[in-house]
């Protein structure tokens, strides 16, 4: 008689709070401040470069010790989130803040001084910039990165020219409120609309919506934007950025600027925008 095997899948058992608390603070101490020390050590004689690893290695580091304070809801750790955040944003804007190149910087414990020489970032570098310095709440910056040529874009990116050119007007002109608003709408609704991906598009309207003072029509976009970001981050093949993934930049500016300039607050629950961040609320729980 022939042996019947039968193999039964039974559900591992459910981890505790503090059993994925205890795995969440060894990946945070045994993983990701590892890589961070082997990025400072790698990097060190490259300043400009590490500042933008040291940015998207807090960024991870924020997204961590934000699921640690989740579940704790200990003021310690709310701090540790605030920590990590605002370091994430020094490195951003000590790149972005190059009026002496002979200054040294200090950022995470690390000093060096920026090489004057190194390239301009492309758009999606600018942008990010941009959107972030705007979060940041850091006007100062604004005005440094708005200086920021088209033609500039166009000529790093030659092969996307006039989409390159196209965005950074776009931007540009939508934070300015004598800006050619429902021109550049059309434009990329119409014209630029194939060479964008969906999730691109996406979170530009947003702002098209805040320089028409829309409110409804700005939730909408919102809503759409980051259900288009969803969806993108769950697709292979489509290029989502590593600090984007859980806090994608535009998407928090937007939200923050209908708070700054209008004191609209979104009348849903969004998981990509952390209300403490676009309400600028970078104080303790106490």
């Amino acid at each position: 008689m022939k042996q019947l095997h039968i193999k039964f899948h039974v559900a591992p058992p459910k981890h505790s709070k503090e059993q994925r608390l205890d795995f969440m603070r060894n990946y945070v101490y045994n993983r990701i401040m590892k890589s961070i020390a082997y990025s400072i050590e790698v990097n060190l004689k490259n300043f400009n470069f590490l500042l933008s690893s040291l940015f998207e290695d807090y960024r991870f580091l924020l997204k961590n010790s934000l699921n640690i304070y989740e579940l704790t809801q200990d003021k310690t750790d709310w701090n540790a989130v605030l920590e990590n955040l605002h370091t994430s944003f020094s490195a951003l804007a000590a790149l972005i803040d190059q009026s002496d190149c002979s200054k040294e910087i200090t950022v995470a414990g690390v000093t060096g001084k920026l090489d004057p020489n190194y390239p301009p970032p492309k758009y999606s570098g600018w942008s990010i910039r941009l959107f972030e310095s705007i979060s940041m709440r850091r006007n100062d910056l604004v005005s440094i990165l708005l200086k920021y040529d088209p033609e500039t874009a166009a000529q790093l990116e030659p092969e996307y020219a006039d989409l390159s050119r196209f965005q950074v007007n776009y931007i540009k002109g939508m934070l300015n409120k004598e800006g050619e608003h429902d021109r550049l709408f059309a434009q990329l609704n119409e014209v630029f609309y194939a060479d964008l991906q969906y999730h691109a598009q996406a979170r530009l309207k947003p702002f098209y919506y805040l320089a028409k003072e829309d409110e409804e029509g700005f939730e909408k976009a919102i809503i759409e934007a980051t259900q288009a970001h969803r969806s993108a981050c769950k697709t292979n093949g489509v290029p989502i950025e590593p600090t984007q993934l859980h806090f994608p930049s535009a998407i928090i500016a937007a939200a923050s600027l209908g708070f700054d300039r209008y004191g609209w607050t979104l009348k849903h629950k969004n998981d990509y925008l952390p209300q403490w961040w676009i309400y600028n609320q970078f104080t303790s729980n106490s």
